[in-house]
This record gives C-alpha cells, structure tokens and sequence, in this order.
C-alpha cells in the first residue's frame, strides 16, 4: 500500500516537470516567432520595393528641336536600385543608324534613385537618337531601357525690313523710316547701309554698326526736306567680315503742297446796332503756313465819308488757323464798314475781307418803369415778391430806382436801385416780409 503511493506521487511529479517543460519551449518559440514577424516588417518596409522592382531608366531632354550652335541638355534618370549594388549606365548618340558619341557611368549605389546629365555640343544639322542602358555591374545583366529623339535645324539666315509708315506725304512732311532685323546670333557685330534714291539717283545715305546683344535690332530715323517725286529706300544688312546677308526696300510718294491761298473772313453778329451798344466782330483766317509769320490790320471807316474811325493790328505765327474777336464802342449813329487786310511779315498783301453795318439812334421815346405784385392778395406771414421793370433805357447810362411802400397813406418801407445800363431794358426784384393785415 505505501509502495503504490509512492509510485503515484512519482508519476504526478513527472507530469508536472513534462508540464512545465512544454509551456517553457512554447514560451521560447513564441518569442521566437514574434521576434522574427518584426525583423520581417522592418525588411519589408525597407527592401521590398527594391526585392519587388527591377530598376528603370529614363531619358530626357529640356527641348525636341534645337538650332546649330545650341547646347543640347540631356538627364538619364535611374530609380528601383538596390542600394550597395554597383551599376553601369551606358549610353550612345546616333544619326541615320550611325553612333557618333557615347559613354558610360559606373557607380555603387547609396541610394535607391540616381540622376546623371549629359551636354551636347557641336551637332550638326539633322535628327538624333541617344539611348541609355542599365546594367548589373556584378553580373552584367542588362537591367533597363530607354532612348528619346531629338532634331538640330540649320541657323536661320538673319534678315532685314526697311518701311516708312505711308506710302504717300506731301512737300515739307517729315518722313519716318524704321529698320528692323532679326535671326541674328548674339555676341556678333553687325552693319546695316541704307540709301535713298529717286529716278536711280542715291540722294541721301546712311550706315549703324553694332555689337548684337540680342538676335534682333531696330533703328529709326526721319527724313525731311523731300521735294515732290517717287522714292525708294533700302536696306542691306552685312556680317562683321562684309558678307552680306539681308536685303530690303520700300518705296513712297511724295506730293507738292497744296496751292491754297490765305484766306479772311469778317463776321458780325448782326447788322444794325444802336448808339451806346458794343460792336462784336469775328476775323478768321485760314490755310497760313506754319514756318510763315503774318501781321492782321483792320480799319474801321465810315461809309458817307470814308474816314478811318478806329483801326488795329495784331500777328500771327506759327499756325494755319487764326480766330480773333474785336470789339468796338463808343460809335455814333451811322453807317459803317470794316476792312480785315493781311500781310506777310515784311508788308506785302495777302488776303482781305471787308463786313458793313449799322448804328442806329437810340429811340425817342422816354424810359418806362412799371412795378408789380406777384398776386393781389397774401395771408399774414406770406412774403410778397415784388418785381420792377424798366425799358427804353440808354446803354451806358447811369439810372436810380427809388421806391416805397405805404398803408393808409403813411409809407412804411423804402429803398432803391442803382445801375449801369449794359441794355437798354432792366428787372429788379424785392421781397416783402413780415407785413400785418392790411392793404399796401
């Protein structure tokens, strides 16, 4: 009985020890597993695109069509690398299936991405291809492709215009000629010659020389002086070592002035006037010439007897068109006529013009005043408006207006008026205020 006891306790301890055996073991490779599933993670955060990509290559360039004498920028881009591995780029121009330049890069990889660049130079006209190759340095597999296509055209030949704004100006015009040329290359020196001719006779020339900091110019001048005829002007356009390269013309007419004569007018605005009103006349004057200096008389006569009443002058220079007002007082009853003369500057006649008028008496008849209400009854507090009016009055004559207003035959309110008579009629107006009932 005791035997089996014991045994029974040696058989639970070793269960228990094989117990705790196996929970220690899957413990370890719990920690096992967990510990690899975060290496794992950490791999493929940082190596699975690269484990997962070939590599690729690209290349470019900044333009598709360049001119002779450019510089042609090429980029090879490479990208997926695996970092530590070491590479060779390979890359060649052609032409018409011909390689004409090539090379290589070689490099370990740092980095995932590389960028290479390429400046071409010295090509001439025609159409290329430059392609690029990627390789595994350790094992020289061709890793990745590309090639891109490109043209060189031939410098365009710089050119020249030469134009005037019209094709046709009349005598002592001032002529605008432009110059313009373009397609230049930079950093050159340049010469244009311009010449100017009528019925095959060169009568005027000229010449600009520059250095050309751009590829185009512009010159500009006048010509004046040009009688009446048909012109032509050209333009060639020379390189630094006398070649030339451009050639252009443009041809205008020039026509005489015209003939037209100076001419006067004198207005008025109108015919009969009356003693003590103001004489307003108008002399205009047209088709002057403007490098012309021209001196205005007038004289004022009387018709019966042909004395000059009132005379005067003025210049006038430096224009085609004159407008001057003349006014004239102080005239007693009559007829009267104007003469407007005008003369160059040293005397000599050019153009008249001559206008005839009237100045009447004033009429016989006495001045007259009349005074009148607005309305002929008011309410208290309205304000009475009062007008007074006067007529036949003489120009220029001084005249006083007394009034007063009474009620019941005492006057309680005065004043007056005092004027210069510019018309021969007058309005004056007064208001009346603070007035009690009644009547006034």
């Amino acid at each position: 009985m005791h035997t089996d006891n014991i045994e029974w306790k040696n058989s639970t301890k070793s269960l228990i020890l094989s117990l705790l055996m196996l929970v220690s073991a899957l413990s370890v490779g719990f920690e096992s597993f967990i510990t690899s599933s975060e290496n794992l993670e950490e791999e493929t955060q940082s190596d699975w695109n690269q484990k997962n990509h070939a590599p690729l290559t690209e290349v470019d360039t900044l333009n598709n069509s360049y001119t002779v004498g450019d510089v042609v920028y090429i980029g090879i881009s490479s990208w997926d690398l695996n970092v530590n591995n070491s590479y060779l780029l390979e890359w060649s121009l052609n032409t018409s299936g011909t390689v004409i330049q090539n090379g290589n890069f070689t490099w370990n990889a740092y980095n995932s991405s590389s960028y290479e660049y390429l400046n071409l130079s010295g090509l001439a006209t025609g159409s290329y291809c430059i392609d690029a190759e990627l390789y595994d340095s350790t094992n020289g597999s061709s890793l990745a492709y590309d090639f891109i296509c490109f043209t060189v055209n031939a410098t365009p030949t710089p050119q020249v215009n030469i134009y005037t704004l019209n094709a046709t100006y009349t005598a002592g015009d001032v002529i605008y000629i432009e110059i313009d040329s373009w397609d230049l290359t930079t950093n050159n020196n340049y010469s244009i010659d311009w010449s100017l001719n009528t019925s095959g006779t060169v009568i005027q020339t000229g010449s600009y020389t520059w250095y050309a900091y751009n590829t185009n110019s512009s010159e500009q001048f006048n010509l004046t002086g040009l009688s009446a005829g048909f012109y032509c002007i050209d333009a060639e356009l020379y390189a630094s070592n006398g070649s030339s390269l451009a050639y252009y013309f443009d041809c205008f007419t020039v026509y005489a002035a015209s003939a037209s004569t100076p001419q006067v007018s004198v207005t008025s605005g109108q015919t009969n006037y009356y003693v003590g009103d103001t004489v307003d006349l108008d002399i205009e004057i047209w088709n002057l010439s403007v490098n012309e200096s021209y001196v205005m008389d007038w004289t004022l006569h009387d018709t019966n007897t042909g004395s000059v009443v009132q005379s005067g002058y003025y210049s006038v220079n430096n224009t085609n068109y004159s407008f001057q007002n003349v006014n004239i007082t102080g005239l007693t009853a009559g007829s009267y006529y104007m003469n407007a003369d005008l003369h160059t500057a040293t005397g000599s006649w050019i153009a008249s013009d001559t206008i005839s008028f009237t100045v009447s008496a004033v009429s016989g008849s006495t001045p007259q005043v009349d005074i009148e209400a607005g309305q002929a009854s008011y309410t208290f507090g309205d304000t009475v408006d009062i007008t007074i009016d006067s007529w036949d009055l003489t120009v220029n004559n001084t005249y006083i207006i007394d009034w007063s207003l009474n009620t019941s035959g005492t006057v309680i309110q005065t004043g007056n008026f005092t004027w210069i008579a510019y018309n021969t009629d007058s309005y004056e107006q007064l208001n009346l205020t603070g007035l009690s009932a009644g009547s006034y």
